[in-house]
Parts: structure tokens; C-alpha cells; sequence
């Protein structure tokens, strides 16, 4: 009879022993290690071969001088969103319908290399870059519809 309680109080020990134990062990987090790499993850333990290295940057919310040529005037917010594939930047609207959406836009360009610049057929290779210079627009909608594009060019140019 007193061979039992000598084998329960063994293995409580036993079990109490291997989650102590357990609790030790951290958890695997993984990521990127590497300090150098642009997209190094202080809280990762162990890599994932995720690294990223040279320059990044962070895109600013835009679409493209291109897309932004194919609004129309007449054209509903929700068909101009579209064609943009980006929601305006900033919205302001006023008690009598009219809103303002604020879109920036960027040109964007192809980087190729020499030996494919010179080719007379579609050029699909290389990546896509866009230009520094942002461009903002106003947008201004009354019922929905779009009435108006202001440019921070044409600003300017505008009676005060």
C-alpha cells in the first residue's frame, strides 16, 4: 500500500519535470536575421531565407499619369475609382453634394536593359519604375458626377 503513493508522488515529479522543461524552450519565430538586409525582423529567432537586400522603398499611394488621362468629365466617383484601381488619396465634402478627392499620381516608366532597348517589338521585359515627381489632382464631384480636374498646374493658371 505504500508503494502507491511513492509511485504517484514519482510521476507528479516526472510530469512536473517535462513541463517545466517545456516552458523553457522558446518558440521559433521566423523571419528575416540578417541586420544588413532591408527587411531585417528584430523579433525573429530563426531565418526563413526571406532577406531582402539593396534598396527599398515605400510607395506612396498613386496611380498614374496615364490612368489619370482616361478620366472623363461626366464619369460617377465609383467608375473614376476604378479606372484609377486606387481610392482617392483625401475626400472632402460640403452639406450641398459636392465632394473634392484628392489623387496623386506618378509617370511611370519601363527600366530595360541596353540590349532590349533597341528592339523594335513590344518590350515586356525589364520592371517598372515611376518617376519622383508626384502630381496631385482635385476631383470635383456634385450628384456623384464628376464636373471638374484641377492639376497643381493649372491651378496657376487660374483667374483668383
Amino acid at each position: 500500500m505504500k508503494t502507491l503513493p511513492l509511485y504517484i508522488i514519482a510521476l507528479s515529479a516526472c510530469i512536473l519535470q517535462s513541463c517545466s522543461s517545456a516552458k523553457d524552450v522558446p518558440a521559433k519565430i521566423y523571419g528575416c536575421t540578417d541586420i544588413s538586409a532591408s527587411n531585417f525582423d528584430e523579433l525573429a529567432t530563426d531565418s526563413d531565407n526571406s532577406c531582402v537586400y539593396g534598396d527599398m522603398i515605400t510607395a506612396e499611394y498613386f496611380c498614374t499619369a496615364r490612368a489619370m488621362a482616361a478620366v472623363r468629365i461626366g464619369m460617377s466617383k465609383y467608375d473614376v475609382k476604378d479606372i484609377l484601381e486606387i481610392f482617392p488619396y483625401d475626400i472632402m465634402s460640403a452639406d450641398d453634394g459636392c465632394e473634392i478627392h484628392i489623387y496623386k499620381s506618378r509617370h511611370a516608366g519601363q527600366e530595360l536593359n541596353t540590349v532590349d532597348s533597341n528592339s523594335e517589338k513590344v518590350n515586356t521585359a525589364g520592371k517598372r519604375v515611376y518617376r519622383e515627381e508626384i502630381m496631385t489632382y482635385e476631383l470635383f464631384f456634385r450628384a456623384g458626377k464628376l464636373v471638374s480636374v484641377i492639376s497643381e498646374a493649372s491651378k496657376s493658371t487660374l483667374p483668383h
